[in-house]
């Protein structure tokens, strides 16, 4: 795979990254159209946020919630709190406060570095808990399954919820009964002596 070097504000060093839609924007238009721009998307979206030499201000929270979503599906809202500082509140806030409309810059900075650290590192430490803790607050405004919390279209592995609530569609008549015996088959649990059920 081609990688290109991008040397924005966002790497403390010249990075060099895939060169695909996930890592830049490409031109549209032009002599170069279908090649990517000199700078990757964050360093694009760092310029557009970040006042140079300036780390004083607000920007709309709308912008920066993507960045914190990011950063809390990695690595969790405690351990987030534990590297760059910023209160758990504030955090929780602007991940799930429709009505907060601002985020100060400085604080948007201190998530854009370790959201950078961790894309370098390709890293996803999130503990199971909190893991599906963030599955509830990214599916806020999403109708969830009772049993596992995720979106009700979803099959999760061991959930006797999803598979009634499948089971149900199926008697109906909504879905096949290929698409039911493929569901079936994910989601198949063994029940154990202690009452729980297990994957």
């Amino acid at each position: 795979m081609w990688h290109k070097r991008c040397t924005g504000p966002a790497h403390d060093e010249h990075e060099y990254l895939p060169a695909t839609e996930k890592y830049f924007y490409f031109r549209k238009s032009g002599k170069n159209k279908g090649r990517p721009q000199a700078r990757c998307r964050l360093c694009s979206n760092w310029t557009k946020l970040k006042s140079p030499g300036s780390h004083h201000g607000y920007i709309p929270v709308d912008a920066a919630r993507p960045y914190y979503t990011e950063i809390v599906n990695r690595i969790g809202v405690t351990e987030l709190h534990r590297r760059s500082g910023l209160a758990t509140g504030h955090i929780l806030r602007v991940l799930t406060d429709m009505n907060k409309k601002y985020v100060e810059k400085a604080k948007l900075r201190k998530v854009m570095l370790e959201l950078v650290s961790a894309r370098r590192k390709n890293e996803y430490s999130i503990s199971k808990g909190a893991r599906w803790r963030q599955e509830r607050r990214n599916a806020k405004h999403i109708e969830l399954c009772a049993g596992c919390g995720t979106p009700k279209n979803n099959a999760t592995i061991g959930c006797t919820a999803c598979r009634t609530r499948h089971y149900d569609r199926f008697s109906k008549g909504q879905i096949t009964k290929k698409e039911w015996n493929k569901i079936q088959a994910k989601i198949r649990t063994e029940r154990i002596d202690d009452g729980f059920i297990r994957s």
